[in-house]
């Protein structure tokens, strides 16, 4: 799976992992990184509470093969214009990226991996904005059935 979006990738002098934001959570949330995944838990201490309004949490369903948005931060919605959560992916108006975000999401669920993408915001008419991500699984209740992602947008 590449890192970046082949065609989107211009308009910026960071890539995803070396972008200042996505570097910082990258740095803290690593070390918790652990047998696959990071546990939820983990998201309540201190240093997390900082980057909660850049946090996506999707949860795979597997009777509709799609996930679910149940947490979409503020910092997200102000930027996308509207609120996502409880939205799965096919009702969450991606555009003809549906599909790419759902296989980076369901190969960083099962490759048990960290990815880091950036792209342009071209499927809300907003391609003046570059957007950055770090996207790993989450672990809840001993079971890996979601993704944590941590989302930064910038004016290009």
């Amino acid at each position: 799976m590449p890192n970046d979006l082949g065609p989107d990738d211009f308009g910026s002098a960071f890539n995803a992992e070396t972008h200042p934001m996505i570097s910082q959570f990258a740095e803290v949330i690593k070390p918790y990184f652990a047998n696959g995944a990071v546990d939820f838990e983990i998201l309540q201490k201190p240093q997390f509470l900082k980057f909660w309004r850049h946090l996506m949490i999707a949860k795979y369903l597997p009777d509709l093969d799609d996930f679910r948005i149940v947490f979409w931060g503020t910092y997200l919605v102000n930027k996308y214009g509207k609120e996502l959560s409880g939205k799965t992916f096919a009702e969450a108006g991606l555009g003809d990226k549906q599909q790419y975000f759902y296989d980076l999401h369901k190969s960083a669920m099962l490759g048990q991996e960290i990815i880091f993408t950036k792209g342009i915001f071209s499927w809300e008419d907003k391609d003046f904005l570059t957007w950055y991500q770090i996207k790993m699984p989450l672990r809840r209740s001993q079971q890996v059935c979601e993704t944590l992602t941590c989302i930064y947008f910038e004016e290009t």
